[in-house]
């Protein structure tokens, strides 16, 4: 697992044994040598545990083994009052392996991160191509008939290209995604079927009008036989 993990990773990194440096606030807490020892003792067995610099305020704890000190950097790297580090003695004691162990978690934490994040997209993507892909609702198929069947019957009315009135309730029933290909697709073909079902009635009442007319030219004009009777 990753615990142990990290702890091959300091062991590669300090040998067998490995240093923790800590840093402490003076307003917090004040440390000997011997109350250090007594403060990281609970983590496993310490070698030695001795301040560091002039201020009072640093030191260094080593141990036998990486595990405690791993254990000991998990406990404090979240604390306000102490800062903690790993070091490798292996490398003179003041080189730093600056938190081995913690830099591998954040590295997995953002890998994490990143994971989810492209599901969240990939699943809103499924969202939207669901809702383009959704029959329209009952109500919205009604409307669009009698809107169809009442242009077809009003040979006055001569549509734009564009479905007029069609266009118009075609997005209101597609919830804004008139900009989709589909939904395009969609109203195109609608506008064409009105169209035709326009050309068709002019058609028709055309030719009633030629029919009556000629029927009219009959009956006010008889042949030159008839009247001469």
């Amino acid at each position: 697992d990753f615990i142990n993990y990290r702890k091959s990773v300091v062991e590669s990194a300090s040998g067998n044994s490995c240093q923790l440096k800590v840093k402490w606030k003076r307003s917090a807490e004040s440390h000997s040598d011997d109350s250090l020892y007594q403060l990281f003792k609970v983590f496993g067995t310490v070698e030695e545990a001795v301040l560091v610099g002039s201020k009072g305020t640093s030191g260094l704890v080593t141990f036998t083994d990486a595990a405690s000190a791993v254990k000991a950097f998990d406990f404090y790297k979240n604390s306000e009052d102490y800062r903690v580090s790993l070091l490798s003695d292996s490398l003179g004691g003041g080189a730093a392996a600056a938190g081995v162990a913690f830099e591998a978690s954040k590295a997995q934490q953002s890998e994490l991160s990143s994971d989810i994040k492209r599901a969240m997209e990939k699943n809103n993507l499924l969202n939207i191509i669901g809702k383009l892909r959704r029959p329209q609702s009952e109500p919205n198929l009604q409307e669009n008939k009698a809107h169809n069947d009442s242009a077809a019957s009003d040979l006055g009315i001569h549509p734009s290209p564009s479905g007029g009135n069609l266009s118009d309730t075609k997005t209101a029933g597609t919830n804004g995604l008139t900009h989709s290909s589909s939904a395009a697709n969609l109203a195109s073909k609608e506008s064409d079927v009105l169209q035709k079902m326009m050309e068709a009635a002019r058609k028709k009442k055309l030719a009633q009008a030629q029919a009556a007319a000629a029927g009219e030219a009959t009956k006010t004009d008889p042949s030159p036989g008839i009247s001469s009777l």
